[in-house]
């Protein structure tokens, strides 16, 4: 899995996307990684699984004007369609090899 960079406004990737988390880069450059992102007015609410609730302080929120970039994490296919194969093929390869050394000669 990646993330992969949004190019529409952070409301639209809360409300369309429906995405489980995003991970919102601020002016400065800091990134923050919200699950159950929501908006609420004009800011962007979510929970920090590291933080929240534990802690007894209020969800974490990042006002929509401070968000520079917002990221959704996607599959990545090809990734794990390549990591998949691969380890078919070396379970062949120890299949083979176990067989063939337990061979009666």
């Amino acid at each position: 899995m990646h993330w992969k960079t949004q190019s529409v406004a952070p409301e639209r990737v809360v409300t369309e996307a429906r995405a489980e988390a995003v991970r919102v880069t601020k002016p400065d450059g800091t990134r923050l990684v919200l699950h159950q992102p929501e908006i609420v007015g004009d800011t962007l609410f979510g929970v920090r699984r590291d933080v929240w609730p534990r802690d007894g302080r209020p969800r974490p929120a990042v006002a929509l004007a401070d968000v520079r970039a917002i990221a959704v994490r996607r599959v990545d296919a090809i990734g794990t369609a390549v990591v998949g194969l691969g380890t078919l093929a070396l379970a062949g390869v120890i299949a083979l090899g176990l067989a063939w050394s337990s061979r009666a000669d």
